[in-house]
């Protein structure tokens, strides 16, 4: 069982849908924030599997 803050900005799949149209800029802040996530649950030497763009989540 995994506990999570409410996403409440949905997931990557529907931003990425969203942000087509967006700058590279705004591309780039959003793959340097899960990047970060990713090294977040790294540090703290949790597992993680089968990320996709419907459960990497933002809030």
């Amino acid at each position: 069982m995994v506990v999570m803050d409410y996403a409440n900005k949905g997931n990557l799949r529907g931003n990425l849908t969203r942000v087509i149209n967006n700058n590279w800029n705004q591309k780039l802040y959003m793959l340097c924030e899960i990047i970060s996530g990713l090294n977040d649950i790294h540090e703290q030497n949790l597992i993680h599997c089968d990320f996709h763009d419907g459960n990497i989540l933002n809030h």
